[in-house]
């Protein structure tokens, strides 16, 4: 008897386990959704995750500026609105602090950034290295998405937080 309740209760353990990592967070009533690094946010047409970030002095042909790092965050974006859906590179921004926030370096001749435009059919999914710049001092970060074609017409905004 009591190796089937340890079994049972190792069973809903795993499944609860299981169940969090797979929700998806939308908006509120108020149309912000906040995840963590991991968490899968689920916008109108795409589904997308901050896989992981990590912060340092050169990627590629990058090499940060004095008084910059820079900040290597990898993305997965999943399409599922139906039909084709294009991804730019400046469609997630990084934000830092009250007033700071940029777009993504240019990917150059590089196979693992985001590249200016890509097409994904419904149900793929592309996981790219988007590569910010960002004065040195700053150690917290959101990753931000826009998101203006909800169902009731009002934007939607997503945040990945995450800490370096």
């Amino acid at each position: 008897m009591i190796k089937k309740t340890v079994s049972l209760l190792l069973c809903i353990v795993c499944l609860a386990g299981f169940t969090s990592c797979t929700r998806k967070i939308t908006p509120g009533s108020d149309g912000i959704a906040t995840a963590q690094t991991g968490e899968t946010l689920r916008a109108t047409q795409r589904d997308f995750v901050v896989v992981s970030a990590k912060a340092g002095s050169s990627y590629d042909f990058y090499n940060a500026l004095p008084g910059e790092q820079l900040i290597d965050v990898v993305i997965k974006t999943t399409n599922r609105s139906g039909a084709a859906l294009t991804i730019t590179d400046v469609d997630y921004q990084l934000q830092w602090g009250t007033d700071g926030f940029t777009d993504p370096l240019v990917a150059t001749n590089s196979d693992t950034m985001a590249p200016l435009e890509l097409t994904l059919a419904n149900g793929e999914s592309a996981e790219y290295h988007y590569i910010y710049a960002v004065p040195a001092y700053t150690a917290v970060f959101s990753v931000c998405y826009l998101d203006a074609a909800t169902a009731n017409g009002s934007p939607a905004l997503f945040y990945s937080e995450f800490s370096l």
